[in-house]
C-alpha cells in the first residue's frame, strides 16, 4: 500500500540547491513518487549557532515502504552525497549537529506513530522546527501532526522558534 510521506531535506555545504535536487533524485530513482516540494527557504542553523545556514525544503512523496527501509533509503542518500555521520548521529543533541552536505530526516508516514531506538516517526522535533513547519505549512496546512493531533497550520503558529526563515523561491 502506498504510503504519503513528509520528507526535510537540508544543505549547508556546498551547492546546497544542487544538493537538494540531486537528494530528490536518489529518492525518485528508488521507486518513490514525488507529488510536491515545497519552495526552498534559508535558515539559521538549529541547535548550533556555529554552522553554516542551511537551504531547507520539504517535499511530499508516496511510497510503498516499510518505515526502517525509509530510513535505510535516505541514510545510504546522504552517504552517496558525502555527508559523514559522526559517532553520536540520531541523537538530537546540539553538540552532535554538523554542517553537512545533505541531511534528510523523515517527518510523517501517513498518520503512523513509531517510537524505535533508531527511528521515531513522526519526528519528534518538528514542532520547535520553523525551519520545517514553514514549509510544511506550505504544502500541507490542514495536515494532522498524529503525535500532537493538531494541523501543521495550528503547530505553525505555536512554534516558538526564533530562527529567521526566508523564503528564496
Amino acid at each position: 500500500m502506498m504510503k504519503d510521506i513528509y520528507l526535510s531535506l537540508g544543505s549547508n555545504l556546498g551547492e546546497r540547491e544542487a544538493y537538494l535536487s540531486k537528494a530528490i533524485e536518489g529518492i525518485q530513482e528508488r521507486g518513490a513518487t514525488l507529488l510536491a516540494r515545497s519552495s526552498i527557504y534559508e535558515t539559521e542553523a538549529w541547535g548550533n549557532k556555529d554552522l553554516l545556514a542551511f537551504y531547507n525544503m520539504v517535499i511530499h512523496i508516496q511510497w510503498e515502504i516499510a518505515p526502517i527501509s525509509l530510513l535505510e533509503s535516505v541514510k545510504s542518500i546522504e552517504k552517496e552525497l558525502g555527508r559523514e555521520k559522526n559517532a553520536l548521529s540520531g541523537v538530537n543533541r546540539p553538540e552532535n549537529y554538523e554542517n553537512r552536505p545533505i541531511d534528510i530526516d523523515i517527518l510523517y508516514m501517513g498518520d503512523l506513530l513509531l517510537e524505535r531506538a533508531q527511528l521515531s516517526i513522526p519526528h519528534p522535533l518538528i514542532k520547535e522546527r520553523l525551519f520545517v513547519l514553514e514549509p510544511l505549512l506550505e504544502l500541507a496546512p490542514d495536515f494532522i501532526d498524529p503525535r500532537e493531533g493538531k494541523s501543521i497550520k495550528i503547530l505553525h503558529l505555536e512554534c516558538k522558534d526564533p530562527n529567521k526563515v526566508e523564503r528564496l523561491t
